[in-house]
């Protein structure tokens, strides 16, 4: 049952995220609460308003990759009824022993964000999305997952586990 859940909330997205797309962001200006929602995880209209020409160049910008940058969709797939995620695995990575904090936190770092050009991370370097249901469905969540999105990123603070 909860396998259908995570499906449903996956397809969910999908579908507004294709609605973004094909109505050239004017969805997201029509059904912002539901994207607040989605991003922020807050039906307020208005929460977070100032992002939303950077939520529609970002979200063009994505599907480009995902389209022309083999490499990255080989890197990054997400299963349909895989688990929602906060944390990655640590049955396949830990921490860096030379990595400063071993809290779990990016502690600055934030290198997959910025070169995403992520319009999500504010100026210290914090998720503004952190722990939402984008965050935790798709890839931000559950990072590291493989030896691919680490090296992807050049990552200095993960290491997969042997």
């Amino acid at each position: 049952m909860r396998k259908i859940y995570w499906v449903s909330v996956r397809i969910s997205f999908y579908i507004l995220f294709l609605l973004l797309l094909l109505t050239g962001g004017l969805s997201l200006i029509i059904l912002y609460p539901l994207y607040a929602w989605f991003f922020a995880r807050d039906l307020r209209v208005g929460t977070n308003k100032k992002l939303l020409l950077s939520m529609i160049t970002f979200t063009y910008s994505f599907v480009y990759d995902v389209i022309t940058n083999k490499t990255y969709r080989q890197a990054f797939p997400v299963q349909f009824a895989s688990a929602p995620m906060s944390a990655p695995d640590l049955s396949k990575v830990r921490i860096r022993n030379d990595w400063p904090i071993l809290d779990g936190s990016c502690n600055g770092c934030s290198r997959c964000c910025s070169m995403r050009d992520c319009p999500f991370i504010d100026e210290k370097h914090q998720c503004l999305f952190y722990g939402s249901l984008y965050w935790r469905y798709f890839n931000c969540g559950r990072f590291p997952e493989s030896q691919n999105q680490i090296d992807y990123y050049s990552c200095p603070k993960w290491e997969i586990i042997h």
